[in-house]
């Protein structure tokens, strides 16, 4: 029985040597994954596909959202330099951030409206801390009076539509949604006749929340904001993309 056992497993050593394909494939050399590589178009990964790096320091591939990411906005590049109330604005790694003082009150930048039909596409972000009713949004102002939709925390994150008589008067919410998201994408649309909020986990699929023709608005729609309410709280919100 043991010059049996042993004439076997001779031959299986015999043949694993002839062949070395025969092996099973956890037996088999395991070729190592070549490192990315750069060239002239950007970093070529192993699997051939490329990976470009555009104005901004945007990735247009591979990245969370690369596709849809405009450019890092600054003050300048989106024209956002005339001061809402009060509040720090400097241009981050990140985007542009607004950050409040300690008080109840909406500051932040705007600048004049583009002309109709437009959209203001956002991503916006809150920086901590997650108190209730601090808010960072987009909207609209006549310098004085804000129509804003916001992501806010107020026992969980939300959406808002919001109004303000001034800077320290706030009127009333108009819609909300729980969403939980932070950051989040918001959107303003005017079309001409109607003033439209949109909010998006995505950044691709809208959600409508709320609509209201320009002639019954809570504001003339004059100037673009991005806004920061603290409610009490040093917070800060950063735009990290914007398109108009």
């Amino acid at each position: 029985m043991r010059s049996i056992r042993r004439a076997f497993l001779s031959s299986l050593i015999v043949a694993s040597l002839a062949a070395p394909s025969a092996l099973p494939a956890f037996a088999q050399a395991v070729n190592p994954v070549p490192p990315a590589t750069s060239s002239s178009a950007g970093i070529v990964m192993p699997d051939n596909t490329t990976i470009t790096v555009g104005t901004g320091g945007v990735i247009s591939a591979g990245g969370l959202y690369a596709p849809i990411m405009s450019a890092i906005p600054t003050a300048t590049s989106t024209g956002l330099t005339t001061a809402y109330n009060s509040g720090a604005t400097t241009n981050g790694a990140t985007g542009l951030n607004v950050t409040t003082p300690n008080a109840n009150a909406v500051v932040g930048v705007y600048k004049t409206a583009p002309v109709a039909p437009y959209t203001v596409k956002t991503l916006v972000a809150m920086n901590g801390p997650l108190i209730n009713y601090v808010t960072t949004g987009i909207g609209w102002t006549d310098g004085t009076k804000v129509l804003d939709i916001v992501l806010g925390y107020s026992n969980g994150i939300r959406v808002a539509v919001q109004t303000w008589s001034s800077p320290t008067v706030f009127s009333a919410n108009l819609a909300w949604a729980l969403i939980n998201v932070n950051p989040c994408w918001l959107e303003e649309v005017n079309n001409g006749t109607t003033l439209s909020f949109e909010y998006s986990t995505d950044g691709v699929n809208y959600t409508n929340l709320y609509s209201v023709a320009i002639a019954s608005a809570f504001v003339v729609p004059t100037d673009v904001l991005f806004n920061v309410n603290s409610d009490g709280a040093v917070i800060s919100g950063t735009l990290m993309s914007y398109s108009d």
